[in-house]
């Protein structure tokens, strides 16, 4: 009885293993860059809007997997996945980048007690300065 148990364990197991889809690795590479992008608390601050459109834009890749697409899809939507990654990485440091021009303007006004002035491009053979 217990021999036939192992039989029919092993049978099934190797059905299941004959039966199971291999893994995509531009799904598994995307899942990485929103987990990382996700457990960044710059992104998280400065982007939310757009980590959240890549959370469910990595939900719809990962549910078409699930629904068994073609891998052509599932790395096309996957691409798609790492493009709105790479827009919620690229909005936090614009973000920041932003606060930091504010943060050195402010030091600026009080170094030198003015709002700061943008000065005048310095003339060229192309503004008409020929002689």
């Amino acid at each position: 009885m217990a021999r036939t148990t192992r039989i029919g364990t092993l049978v099934f197991l190797a059905l299941a293993a004959a039966c199971a889809r291999p893994r995509n690795a531009a799904l598994d590479t995307v899942r990485a860059a929103y987990r990382e992008a996700a457990g960044t608390a710059e992104i998280a601050t400065n982007a939310p809007a757009a980590l959240e459109d890549a959370g469910e834009a990595l939900r719809r890749t990962e549910r078409a997997y699930a629904d068994g697409a073609c891998d052509a899809d599932v790395n096309a939507l996957a691409y798609v996945t790492q493009r709105r990654v790479d827009v919620a990485r690229a909005t936090a440091a614009r973000k920041v980048a932003e606060a930091e021009i504010d943060r050195l303007s402010r030091e600026r006004e009080d170094v030198l007690g003015a709002p700061a002035q943008p000065s005048a491009p310095a003339a060229t053979p192309e503004d008409g300065d020929q002689r």
